[in-house]
C-alpha cells in the first residue's frame, strides 16, 4: 500500500492518468485483501480508489481497464455492510451494486473476447445471487 500512495504523491490523473488509474486500482487492490483489524476502514479506502481510477478508467476509452476496475470494485462492495453503524444488518444492497458492476464487467469482458475473465466475473455473479436468493 505504501509503495502505491508513494507513486500516488508524484503520479497525477492530469499528467499521467493511465499510471494514475492503474496505481489507484492497485491501492484498491491492496487496501481491499491486506490483513488488518481495520477491515471496513480500508473497504471503504478501496472504494474511493477504484472510484478514482473510475475517473480515468471509462467504458468508451479503456474498456478492459474499465471492467477490471468495477469488478475489483464489486468484490469490495460484496464484503461491506449496508449499514456500518450495524454491520450485522446485512449488506443486501451493496451485494445488489456488486452484482450490477459485476454483470458490466462480464458483458464488456465477452465483447471485447476475454472469456476467462468473463468466466471469473460470471462465479462471482453466481455466488452473489446465490447469497441474495438466500436472504430474500
Amino acid at each position: 500500500m505504501q509503495s502505491f500512495e508513494e507513486g500516488l504523491r508524484v503520479v497525477n490523473a492530469i499528467d499521467h492518468p493511465t499510471e494514475y488509474a492503474m496505481l489507484q486500482n492497485n491501492l484498491g487492490n491492496a487496501l481491499q485483501y491486506s490483513s488488518t483489524s481495520h477491515r471496513v476502514e480500508n473497504t471503504l479506502r478501496a472504494l474511493d480508489a477504484y472510484d478514482e481510477a473510475l475517473k480515468v478508467r471509462t467504458r468508451a476509452t479503456t474498456p478492459l481497464e474499465y471492467a477490471n476496475t468495477i469488478a475489483n470494485r464489486a468484490n469490495a462492495l460484496a464484503n461491506l455492510p449496508d449499514d456500518l453503524e450495524r454491520p450485522g444488518a446485512g449488506n443486501v444492497r451493496n451485494l445488489a451494486d456488486a452484482r450490477a458492476a459485476y454483470a458490466e464487467a462480464r458483458d464488456v469482458f465477452v465483447a471485447y473476447g476475454e472469456h476467462e475473465r468473463a468466466r471469473t466475473v460470471s462465479e462471482a455473479l453466481a455466488e452473489i445471487d446465490t447469497e441474495l436468493e438466500m436472504r430474500t
